[in-house]
């Protein structure tokens, strides 16, 4: 039989590439979680880990115990989660992550309600971006999560989730207030192309943005990289660049010196979902707040930067 404690020591070295790290993260001491892992090694009769200057990498069976160990102690968290709600009449915790643009807009709305609904829940939050939140999502570390996507890119879903379509996001782009096309009701990407642009750094963002502008028929001249969004209007304020950002920005905080105009309708998308396990415990606080998650963004969904939020969620905000 398995150890459950084992199994988690050697989860957290896998996920985080490192003895000292998984340390740090599980409060022990770096002999006591090597000794854990060499101890489930010992009893399984293979290597688990292969162990070098550079690091360590799973093995093949340990690859594969990894996805067990995975699938098992998210379950086990469910199992233990389950107990203690139903034992509390309605009490326990929910933990939701979420993507920074919507940690800023959506999320304390949400929350602010939900303390009023269920104040003895008790509330766990974090911001991560998708590549990031997803697969500690699947792991069993989230209940919920706020993540998008660019249909665009193509990217397959994580394994073992399931995604509730919140709002699309088209694009839009950032100027300064003085520039030559900031009176115009809309911009196409075409129009941008001797522009220096304020971009994302290496992620899934910089990645939809050069496919779009591939797409119009260049490729972008990158001046400065940020993603951060109010970093990115300041650089475009000081006339570093200009800049394409999604409209949900514009419910967070826009600078006076610049402009934020939509892009061409199917430029470029973000949609964006709210993400859970397949087979992972959902309780009434969970689905609490995914209710509250569709009101906020049903009052989003008007204004000359309006996101599109599905039809029958609209009238959720009047």
């Amino acid at each position: 039989m398995l150890d459950v404690d084992r199994l988690r020591v050697f989860r957290e070295v896998a996920n985080t590439g490192s003895f000292s790290a998984a340390a740090r993260t599980l409060a022990f001491t770096q002999p006591g979680v090597s000794h854990h892992v060499k101890q489930l090694e010992r009893e399984l009769g293979v290597g688990l880990l292969e162990r070098s200057p550079r690091g360590i990498r799973l093995t093949p069976p340990g690859q594969a115990l990894l996805e067990h160990a995975e699938a098992l102690l998210a379950r086990l968290d469910d199992a233990e989660r389950d107990v203690i709600e139903i034992a509390k009449q309605g009490g326990g915790k929910v933990r939701l992550v979420a993507f920074p643009t919507a940690a800023a807009t959506i999320v304390p709305l949400a929350v602010a309600s939900f303390r009023h609904q269920h104040p003895g829940v008790e509330l766990k939050l974090a911001e991560a971006d998708p590549p990031a939140s997803l697969p500690r999502l699947a792991a069993g570390d989230w209940d919920l999560a706020l993540a998008y996507e660019y249909p665009c890119l193509r990217l397959p879903n994580e394994a073992g989730l399931d995604y509730e379509l919140l709002l699309s996001d088209d694009m839009a782009c950032c100027l300064p207030a003085d520039h030559a096309l900031a009176h115009e009701r809309q911009i196409e990407l075409a129009w941008l192309s001797d522009e220096v642009f304020v971009a994302p750094y290496d992620c899934v963002c910089r990645d939809a943005l050069m496919h779009a502008c591939r797409g119009a028929g260049f490729a972008p001249e990158i001046g400065s990289e940020t993603n951060d969004y109010m970093a990115m209007q300041a650089l475009v304020a000081a006339r570093v660049g200009i800049a394409v950002m999604p409209r949900l920005v514009v419910s967070m905080a826009v600078r006076d010196e610049v402009v934020i105009l939509p892009l061409a309708r199917g430029t470029l998308t973000r949609t964006v979902s709210i993400v859970a396990r397949r087979e992972g415990f959902k309780s009434d606080a969970t689905t609490t707040m995914r209710a509250l998650l569709r009101d906020v963004v049903a009052g989003l969904a008007s204004g000359p930067l309006a996101i599109d939020v599905p039809a029958a969620r609209v009238g959720l905000a009047a």
